[in-house]
Parts: C-alpha cells; structure tokens; sequence
C-alpha cells in the first residue's frame, strides 16, 4: 500500500513523501515479542522491528534502507506507517472474515479503576499533514519562539539568549523519550523539549541538556509543550470516550499502534 507522510523523509537534502507499506512477518512478530517479553535488554527495538519490515520502499528513492534512516525520520511519519500497517491488516482479515468489527483497546478509568475495551475506527482516523502546521511554514519544519525572559548560562560568555527555535521529534527522540519516561516522567518531561528544541543560543539540535532547561520558569517549559503540542502533524488524538462503569470521561491517547494493534491476536 502507498501512502504520503504527514511530513516526510528527509534525505541527503532531499524530501520525499510517499512510502510503500507492507504487512508485519511472522519473523518480525517472533522478535517483536521476545523484544517486549524482557528477553533483549533493549527493550524498545520493537518500533525499530516493525518499522524495519513495514517500509517497503522510500518512492523515488533507490538507496538501502538503513536501521539509521529509520531513526532520523520524523516520529509522525513513522507512527502514521505503524497506523497504515495495522489498517492493513484489519482490511485482510475483513477480506477473510466480513463480520470483523472494530478492534478495541483497554484503557482504565481514573475515576472509578474499572479497565475496558474501547472500539476504534483505525480506518477513519483524522491526519493533519505539516502543511496545515506552523511547522509547515518554514522549509526547514521548525517553529520560531520566544522565552519570558532570557538566558545567560548556555555559553562561559554568559550571553543572554532568548529566541530559538523548535524541531519535530525523530523515531530516535521518541524511544529516548519513551526510555526516560518509564524510569522518571519528569525528566522525559524536561528531555522532551530538549529534543524538539534544535536551535537556541549557540546550542542546535541533540546538544540542549535538560540541566538547560531546569533553570527556566515553569511558564516557559509549559508554553514550548503547548506550542509543539498544538501543531504537531500526524494521527490526531481520539475523542475521550465513557466509562461503562461510572459514566466519567476516559482518555485513549496515546494510541501505540505495536503494542495496541500489530501484536494483538484478533
């Protein structure tokens, strides 16, 4: 199946926008699982194995596909594949089995503790492509912005610093994010932004340490998570949904389209 990217695959300068999905291997689902059943310690190659198989071709470009490819694409693109991937897979079975319904996933309510599966129409799933973003507006996807007030530990000069710029996160920013975050959601918080800011001061992408960051007003840190929050391209968030127990509001974001869908027998 083809499909075009929210914002696409940037190489040797050059973007392209379409890619060719294929169907997760038995081979993949075999590593996959050993991957998430703790028998490899890097524990978070599973995205890395499904993507790996999934990309079929990069259209218009005849280069190999290389485990590095993979980890500098932007991580909407990426999660957008897993989505195509899973959607693919649905559709088989429907060609199988037309009585299919929609798949589920289990969420626990915070209200009440009562955990349910939840339909989700994979299918009609809303995509917001970069070019309806702020990050669409430059050539090269980042997002000017300003802090409250500015900075002057970012250089042994200590010169004030106060305008950078924001970055979309990479398949490689998502699995250090999603690593930190299960040791310490604070500081995945904090390495978060660090990873989508890719210019300020003297520093550019990847050199940001999240000590940069400790001392900023909390109002800073908030406005920059709201400011990519707000335009990041890609799959858009479901609608809450109700709990059947206590009738109260449960979220179902984030979706993982591995975890949730790709190694879920059905």
């Amino acid at each position: 199946m083809r499909i075009t990217l929210p914002v696409g695959i940037i190489l040797d300068g050059q973007r392209y926008r379409e890619v060719e999905v294929g169907y997760l291997t038995g081979h993949a689902l075999k590593s996959m699982r050993a991957a998430i059943g703790g028998r490899r310690p890097q524990g978070l190659d599973h995205y890395l194995d499904a993507l790996k198989v999934g990309i079929k071709g990069i259209v218009g470009y005849e280069g190999t596909i290389t485990p590095e490819i993979i980890k500098n694409m932007f991580w909407v693109d990426a999660e957008y594949i897993l989505h195509s991937m899973a959607v693919m897979e649905l559709e088989a079975l429907r060609d199988i089995d037309p009585s299919v319904g929609e798949p589920t996933i289990s969420r626990t309510c915070p209200s009440c503790g009562h955990t349910s599966d939840f339909p989700v129409d994979l299918a009609g799933r809303a995509v917001r492509m970069v070019e309806e973003t702020k990050f669409g507006e430059s050539s090269d996807f980042t997002i000017p912005f300003k802090l409250s007030q500015p900075i002057d530990w970012l250089d042994p000069e200590k010169t004030p610093y106060q305008e950078g710029r924001l970055g979309l996160h990479t398949v490689g920013d998502f699995l250090e994010i999603a690593r930190r975050a299960a040791r310490n959601v604070g500081e995945a918080t904090l390495y978060s932004i660090c990873r989508a800011i890719v210019e300020l001061g003297p520093k550019g992408r990847g050199e940001i340490d999240p000590a940069d960051l400790e001392p900023l007003p909390a109002v800073d840190i908030k406005r920059l998570e709201r400011l990519y929050n707000d335009n990041e391209p890609g799959l858009l968030p479901l609608e809450p949904a109700e709990c059947p127990n206590c009738g109260n509001e449960v979220n179902l974001n984030p979706i993982d389209y591995v975890l949730d869908f790709l190694l879920v027998s059905r």
